[in-house]
């Protein structure tokens, strides 16, 4: 083995005790902290990603809405899946999942109050 190889050869070695060393210390870091306690930008985190799911079910809630009223105006399904980019088989199943949840709820009429238009 001539001297530029060993050399290559000592490189690597050490470059992978070295992240030997920083995986080990990742490991003990994550070891001894302990479980219950949370740091703030964790806190943020799950705080954010809970607000993000409030308006994912808000924003869901009112298309389910729309499709309903849609449907209840008399469009069918092909025109509804247009105004929405999706198949006439999402527009039906995303109608009859909507009209699910609200006999599920004891509705008997359905009430669209479009709250964009309304300044809420």
């Amino acid at each position: 083995m001539t001297k530029a190889q060993q050399s290559k050869s000592q490189r690597a070695e050490r470059e992978a005790r070295r992240r030997a060393r920083a995986r080990e210390l990742r490991e003990r870091q994550l070891r001894e902290r302990p479980r219950h306690q949370v740091s703030v930008s964790e806190a943020q985190l799950i705080r954010k990603a809970r607000m993000d799911r409030m308006s994912i079910d808000r924003a869901e809630a009112r298309l389910d809405a729309a499709v309903i009223r849609m449907h209840d105006l008399g469009l069918t399904y092909g025109q509804i899946a247009a105004a929405f980019d999706i198949t006439r088989q999402g527009a039906m199943k995303r109608h009859q999942r909507a009209l699910g949840k609200l006999k599920a709820e004891g509705a008997t009429a359905v009430v669209v109050i479009p709250s964009d238009s309304a300044g809420i």
